[in-house]
C-alpha cells in the first residue's frame, strides 16, 4: 500500500506541474476542481489504495487553506459488480461525462483500465488534462497517441518471466504454472501482457502456462 502512495505523491506532483493551465497553478486565487473517476468500489483493495494515494497527494502539496480552493468530486463505476450489467454501467458512464462536459473540470485523475478505457478519448477532446495509474494494458488501444499533451501517469506491469523462473529455482520439476483472476477489464488485459511475454520468451517455452477466470 506505501508503494502506492508514494507514486501517487509522485503522479500528483507532476499533474499539478503542468504549465500555464488552473490544473497546476497554486497562484489562481479562482476555485479549481478536480474528478477522481475510479473502475471500482472503494471495497477494492487497490482503489482503496489509489484514493488515499491521491488524497496524501493533495495534502502533502497543498497547505490547508489551498486545499479549500479545490472542488473533488469523486466517481465509481463499480466495474466489478456491473461488469455482466452493461446497460447499467453505461448508464453511470453516460451521467458522468455529462458532468465533465458541464462542468469542465481542471483535471481528471482516472484510475485502472475500466475509466481510461471509457473516458481518455472524451476528455482530451475537451482539452482536460488527465492522470492515469494502475494501467494494465496498452495506452494506444484505449485512445492514447505518443504526442497527447497534458497527460501523465503510471503503468502497472509485471515482469511475469522472472517470476517463473524464481519459481523454477525453487521447484526445478515445474512444468505447468496456473495464473486465476476475477472476470474483469484489468484481468483480461494482464492476461494477454502475461501471454506476450511468455510468448515472446525462450526461457519459459518449455513451461506450459494456463488462465483461468475465477
Amino acid at each position: 500500500m506505501k508503494i502506492k502512495i508514494i507514486l501517487f505523491v509522485f503522479l500528483a506532483t507532476v499533474v499539478f506541474s503542468y504549465n500555464n493551465h488552473t490544473f497546476a497553478s497554486k497562484e489562481n486565487n479562482t476555485k479549481k476542481s478536480i474528478f477522481i473517476i475510479h473502475s471500482y468500489a472503494m471495497d477494492y483493495e487497490w482503489t482503496a489504495g489509489e484514493d488515499k494515494g491521491i488524497e496524501y497527494a493533495f495534502n502533502d502539496f497543498y497547505s490547508n487553506n489551498e486545499i479549500n480552493k479545490w472542488t473533488i468530486e469523486k466517481r465509481f463505476l463499480n466495474g466489478k459488480k456491473f461488469q455482466e450489467n452493461s446497460q447499467k454501467l453505461q448508464t453511470i458512464i453516460n451521467k458522468i461525462k455529462k458532468e465533465i462536459a458541464d462542468s469542465k473540470p481542471s483535471g481528471v485523475i482516472l484510475t485502472d483500465d475500466l475509466a481510461f478505457s471509457v473516458f481518455y478519448k472524451f476528455i482530451k477532446d475537451l482539452n482536460i488534462p488527465v492522470a492515469f495509474s494502475g494501467i494494465n494494458g496498452e495506452l494506444e488501444n484505449y485512445g492514447y497517441n505518443p504526442e497527447d499533451k497534458n497527460i501523465t501517469g503510471s503503468l502497472e506491469y509485471y515482469n511475469f518471466i522472472s517470476i517463473i523462473n524464481i519459481m523454477r529455482k525453487l521447484n526445478k520439476s515445474i512444468k505447468d504454472v496456473v495464473f486465476v483472476g476475477d472476470k474483469s477489464l484489468t484481468t483480461d488485459v494482464l492476461f494477454k501482457y502475461i501471454k506476450k511475454q511468455v510468448r515472446n520468451n525462450n526461457e519459459v517455452k518449455d513451461i506450459n502456462t494456463r488462465f483461468y477466470f475465477s
